[in-house]
């Protein structure tokens, strides 16, 4: 009876855990193919320019263990860093808890579907030396970043952590310093990225390229800018929080900072959108040569309980593109406006706060069918613009051919408008309905020039009413929804103010803030 006994209780007995192996980054082209945890001796140059170590076991965990993977370049000249610290190159990949310093691009995965990044430090990695200075921009200085299908975005600006042709991918609680790019995706869909802080760069907190139906929220992204002097040149250079080209659908948007940066967000529709470059191949048989072209740009974003301001140009950039909401965001002291959207169409616009944008606070070109209501416009030259103008070389573009270039059928209700210079501008617009909007110490109310078949109604469309309720209910199911904790918006609340965009020689300076010292306790005694 014994043995039966013994045996039964050993049964139930754990075996002793497995801890996963250590292996030692010594030397160049380290290969992963099992869960560890690396151990990074001395600095390793990556001298064949394909990466230090090569994560190539699918499912694994490699934990850095606290330790810096350093290509040992000299951090005073970050324009200086080739090479990559890690590459990915396999699915479902979890990789965290370290730092990568000193590469042109310090992680690089690529077909990494189901992998995970996590508690990375991707701080001082490569840094272009800018040519601008206080007294002068120097135009060499623009990004251009307009053409990535072949990852052309890391390969000239470098990146804290570049992911490519992947899906299913979680990115959270990820920091870059003085480093040009944070995170930089392309063709990355259906992914998470969240907590993270990825400011105080010189190029994009956080890229995209062909990507959809992410969820991008509570990160920070701010002071993401270059091509700034502060009273002498506001121009940004193609500098952004967060950088959305080519195509970039279905995805949110939500409660992050992007502060103090280039644009707070920049999208655009994408070359190969717009006609500007071949459509794809498979596409060339449809009988309407402009068919591809209907409907074609970073469509169906929602962009919600953002802070968007502070920029050197726009707050939201969002151009040629369709259905995108715009939901309860702050966009205030922006150097241009608050949301340009040109050529934008079925924008919803409702509940944000537009405050003291020098220009004005939503700027519309050849948009069409917009819903802006129920926001606050206050301290402007002017509150909402929207016109038609002579464009004759967008004009002959094949997604204007084929979505049409006029100014129309934009609705305008229940905002507020508190001393503006103007609070609402139309020029050579088409059935623009106003109703229900209050306009407080406005210099001018509604300035219109040349407009045909504008309706000042006493009472809000129904249809308009139903489209605003239909954009409030889809924010509240959102929000129940995303994923992380973190409170990114207010959390630099004391840099507030375009002042305080300082420039150094390779990027935003990060200013020490002293926490106030709390006052001495005092004693009361008894006389």
């Amino acid at each position: 009876m014994l043995i039966p006994l013994v045996c039964a209780v050993l049964a139930i007995v754990p075996a002793p855990m497995r801890l996963p192996p250590t292996i030692v980054v010594d030397r160049d082209n380290i290969q992963v193919t099992e869960s560890c945890v690396l151990v990074c001796a001395t600095a390793i140059a990556d001298r064949d320019g394909n990466g230090v170590v090569h994560i190539v076991g699918e499912g694994i965990t490699v934990d850095l263990g606290g330790c810096t993977l350093d290509s040992g370049i000299d951090r005073t000249h970050p324009e200086l860093c080739v090479g990559i610290g890690i590459t990915v190159k396999a699915k479902g990949v979890t990789l965290t808890n370290g730092a990568v310093r000193g590469f042109k691009c310090a992680i690089r995965a690529e077909s990494c579907d189901n992998s995970v990044f996590a508690k990375l430090d991707l701080s001082d990695n490569y840094a272009a030396l800018l040519k601008s200075t206080k007294e002068k921009e120097d135009e060499s200085d623009w990004l251009y970043p307009h053409d990535n299908d072949e990852g052309q975005q890391v390969d000239a600006h470098g990146a804290g952590l570049s992911v490519s042709l992947a899906k299913n991918v979680v990115i959270h609680d990820v920091r870059a310093r003085r480093t040009q790019n944070g995170i930089v995706l392309r063709c990355v869909d259906d992914s998470k990225i969240y907590d993270n802080d990825c400011s105080f760069l010189s190029g994009w907190g956080l890229a995209l390229w062909r990507c959809s139906r992410n969820t991008i929220c509570r990160n920070s992204f701010d002071f993401c800018i270059r091509g700034y002097s502060h009273g002498v040149y506001n121009r940004g250079q193609d500098s952004a929080g967060i950088l959305m080209f080519e195509q970039c659908c279905d995805n949110t948007v939500a409660l992050n900072s992007c502060t103090h940066c280039g644009d707070g967000i920049f999208g655009f529709a994408g070359k190969e959108a717009l006609g500007e470059k071949p459509r794809p191949p498979a596409t060339i048989a449809t009988q309407d040569p402009l068919e591809w072209y209907r409907g074609r740009g970073c469509c169906n974003n929602l962009f919600a309980l953002n802070d968007l301001s502070y920029a050197a140009a726009h707050g939201l950039e969002m151009t040629f593109s369709f259905g995108n909401r715009i939901l309860a965001n702050r966009f205030v002291e922006n150097g241009i406006n608050g949301v340009w959207a040109g050529y934008s169409r079925d924008t919803t616009v409702v509940g944000n706060d537009f405050n003291g944008n020098v220009s004005g606070g939503f700027a519309g070109e050849h948009t069409q069918r917009s819903l802006i209501a129920r926001n606050q416009f206050s301290g402007e030259k002017a509150g909402v613009l929207l016109w038609d103008d002579s464009d004759p070389a967008l004009i002959k573009l094949a997604w204007t051919t084929a979505n049409g270039s006029a100014c129309v059928d934009n609705s305008i209700v229940m905002n507020t408008f508190t001393k503006e210079s103007v609070g609402v501008g139309l020029r050579e617009t088409l059935r623009t309905v106003l109703s229900a909007n209050i306009f407080d110490a406005c210099a001018s109310t509604v300035d219109e020039t040349e407009c045909v078949e504008s309706a000042r109604v006493a009472a809000v469309p129904e249809t308009t009413l139903a489209s605003l309720n239909t954009a409030l209910a889809d924010l509240s199911a959102k929000l129940d929804t995303l994923p992380g904790s973190r409170a990114a918006c207010g959390a630099r609340e004391s840099l507030r103010g375009r002042a305080n965009i300082i420039m150094d020689t390779y990027g935003p300076r990060e200013p020490v803030i002293i926490a106030p010292t709390p006052p001495a306790p005092t004693v009361k005694t008894t006389p």
